[in-house]
């Protein structure tokens, strides 16, 4: 009867005891002790290095964890345990990422005189047309100035005379309009004709060319 009272009782507690559940976590930058039992005056059976990797128990009772490091197995304080490595065990990747930076700036040299040459040549394209698009609105504009002065009405020559190597031009009042190299030929109220050379050259009195004619 007392035999079959311990089996039940064995039986009820193998029924209520949890599994351990094991974790991986890395020892602090001190030396961790392993203990027999769950406090710091229990003996210590082992020692973990520095970021050292062992397994330990995700339930702990008062701070302390069930752990095993290879072979051994005790108890070690939830504070003397962390989940990652110092940033020595990680130099490598950072290193690598370094690396990666360099690259990316060696290829941004050519990137940015490839970029150069292509905004130099669009505003050396755009430069042409600019100066096309200038050329035209002053040819516009030039066209129609002459078309205004054309229909304007010409002013009157009073007089023209020779005065050294030039023949100047004058109109009403006394007032000058222009003055030509070369020699008088003859004058009318809107138009005066100058020898010069070879030509006799016919302007109105806007001083604008009208004829020329080899003598």
């Amino acid at each position: 009867m007392i035999n079959l009272l311990w089996i039940i009782i064995l039986f009820i507690g193998l029924a209520n005891a949890q599994p351990i559940t094991y974790t991986y976590k890395y020892a602090l930058e001190t030396p961790v002790n392993i203990r027999s039992g769950q406090s710091s005056k229990h003996d210590i059976v082992g020692q973990l290095k520095m970021d050292e990797r062992f397994e330990m128990d995700a339930a702990c009772k008062s701070g302390w964890c069930r752990a095993r490091a290879g072979n051994i197995e005790g108890w070690v304080h939830i504070s003397q345990a962390k989940q990652a490595p110092t940033q020595a065990k990680t130099a490598e990747p950072a290193k690598a990422a370094t690396n990666t930076e360099e690259d990316l700036e060696w290829w941004a040299i050519p990137l940015t005189i490839l970029v150069l040459i292509i905004g130099l040549f669009v505003i050396w394209k755009l430069k042409w047309i600019i100066i096309k698009i200038i050329g035209g609105v002053f040819k516009i504009i030039l066209y129609l100035m002459l078309g205004l002065f054309r229909d304007r009405p010409l002013p009157i020559i009073s007089y023209a005379s020779q005065e050294g190597a030039n023949v100047v031009v004058y109109g009403e009042q006394n007032r000058y309009l222009f003055s030509k190299k070369g020699q008088l030929y003859s004058y009318t109220d809107t138009t005066v004709s100058i020898i010069l050379k070879d030509n006799i050259s016919t302007f109105d009195s806007n001083e604008v060319l009208l004829e020329q004619r080899r003598i």
